[in-house]
């Protein structure tokens, strides 16, 4: 008997991190089944969808030295800045809609997180938060449309 269990061959599955995620982008099928102008919601959603995806299952891209090729000259500061407060009013005017942009980005960073611990490939977790959130928005049009 040991006093440290041994450690398994197995990876362990997020299913609870998956269902987090599923339901967040359920909600957003929900949401976007309701506006008017639907193709071209849905395809501005679908777009994002890979957009984030990629974002999160890339470490490769280095946000860190766009940021700071900006902010070495004041004239770039200024217009970081006056950028970031012009994105800022926009949210708290939508505040509604990026609460629910807020919770996909939060369930997709838990899931990436659970999918790296768990030692997933890069290709795999791309694929697999590809697909949760793609049948999530459509689950949630499913529902939306025919219930």
């Amino acid at each position: 008997m040991s006093l440290y269990p041994l450690k398994s061959s197995t990876r362990m599955f997020p299913w609870a991190a998956l269902t987090l995620l599923l339901s967040a982008y359920i909600m957003l099928g929900l949401f976007l089944a309701k506006l008017p102008i639907a193709w071209l919601s849905w395809t501005l959603a679908i777009a994002g969808i890979f957009l984030v995806t990629i974002v999160f299952t890339l470490p490769q891209l280095k946000f860190e030295r766009q940021f700071s090729r900006w902010l070495r000259s004041d004239t770039g500061a200024f217009v970081l800045l006056v950028v970031m407060a012009a994105l800022l009013s926009v949210v708290l005017l939508w505040f509604h809609i990026f609460l629910k942009l807020f919770a996909m980005l939060a369930a997709e960073t838990i899931v990436r997180l659970e999918l790296r611990h768990s030692s997933f490939s890069v290709i795999t977790s791309f694929w697999l938060l590809l697909v949760t959130a793609l049948a999530g928005v459509s689950l949630g049009w499913f529902v939306s449309s025919f219930i």
